[in-house]
């Protein structure tokens, strides 16, 4: 067999295109690596934006939360204020309302004419039932004619209960018989900021 020949000028171009080869397959490799790591920077880039424009939306949404909030606290101390001015103008009109005094107490007098009044009203019972009496009725007319502060003490207590009658003819004859005038009592006075005597509930306590 005859060796083979090894021609410097082939080994030099094999050579040649072996680094070739090398070369254009590193700079493949430093293509990909480069288009990914744009690839990754454009992600990057990417959520960066979104995370930046969710951060944004949350605070639009913040400040409006805030905005209504504020809102809301505004209405409610202008409620308040509103209450409290409802408030004060009740208490103010609470205050110009006198309440009404009692009325006055009646106080019967110790004596009448003289005559001890419990004893006077005891007089007037016993002349009621004698009344029924024929008998008795002239005894009690006779017991009234013969002792006028009796009779003064009876008449005046039965004109101011207006019991008192007084028989009168009218010009056909006829008797009619009409209760006795009672002239009116002097008004009582009135403490200061009354102006009446009757008890009535307030007008704040009619509503």
């Amino acid at each position: 067999m005859e060796p083979s020949s090894t021609d410097p000028q082939e080994l030099h171009l094999a050579a040649g295109e072996m680094e070739g080869e090398e070369q254009a397959a590193m700079s493949n490799e430093e293509e990909d690596e480069e288009e990914q790591a744009n690839d990754a920077m454009v992600s990057d880039t990417n959520v960066a934006s979104t995370a930046a424009s969710d951060v944004d939306h949350d605070g639009a949404d913040n400040d409006d939360d805030a905005v209504d909030e504020d809102g809301d606290e505004d209405d409610d101390v202008e409620e308040d204020e509103e209450a409290d001015d409802g408030d004060d103008s009740d208490e103010e009109e609470e205050r110009q309302v006198y309440p009404l005094p009692p009325l006055p107490p009646v106080h019967a007098p110790s004596k009448v004419h003289g005559i001890a009044t419990a004893e006077v009203y005891s007089i007037i019972k016993e002349l009621r039932r004698q009344m029924d009496d024929p008998v008795e009725r002239e005894h009690a007319k006779a017991m009234l004619q013969g002792d006028t502060d009796v009779l003064l003490a009876v008449a005046q207590v039965l004109q101011e209960a207006h019991l008192l009658r007084r028989a009168t003819v009218n010009d056909h004859g006829v008797v009619e018989e009409q209760l006795v005038f009672q002239p009116a009592a002097a008004r009582p006075s009135l403490p200061t900021g009354y102006n009446s005597w009757i008890v009535e509930a307030p007008a704040n306590a009619r509503r």
